[in-house]
């Protein structure tokens, strides 16, 4: 495997792993010993979008399948994925999921 490939790998690892907390991009790159923005194109020509795309897009993968359990609210699954405020947290769902979180669970729950 490449190197390039390689630190890519490593980064995605490190973002699965702090799913949990607000991830800086600026000091995660330097923990990888780049720049943000060396960083940021070489993930984008590997996995074809942004640190923040990549990062965004997850978090709201993992809150779909958190929305699925009627026993965590939804303020608690926006502190659980590093969203200080769950208005935050609502209005990046809504733009990602084309709904609202209380509208997905009760689709879901269908």
């Amino acid at each position: 495997m490449l190197r390039t490939e390689q630190v890519i790998k490593e980064v995605c690892r490190y973002i699965e792993d702090h799913m949990d907390q607000t991830i800086n991009v600026n000091e995660m790159a330097r923990s990888f010993g780049y720049s943000h923005v060396h960083l940021n194109r070489l993930f984008k020509e590997i996995m074809g979008s942004t640190i923040s795309q990549f990062i965004r897009n997850n978090k709201m993968e993992c809150a779909k399948r958190l929305l699925l359990n009627q026993d965590i609210t939804i303020s608690e699954i926006a502190y659980k994925l590093g969203y200080a405020h769950s208005g935050h947290f609502s209005r990046i769902f809504q733009t990602i999921a084309g709904t609202s979180p209380t509208n997905y669970r009760k689709h879901a729950e269908k």
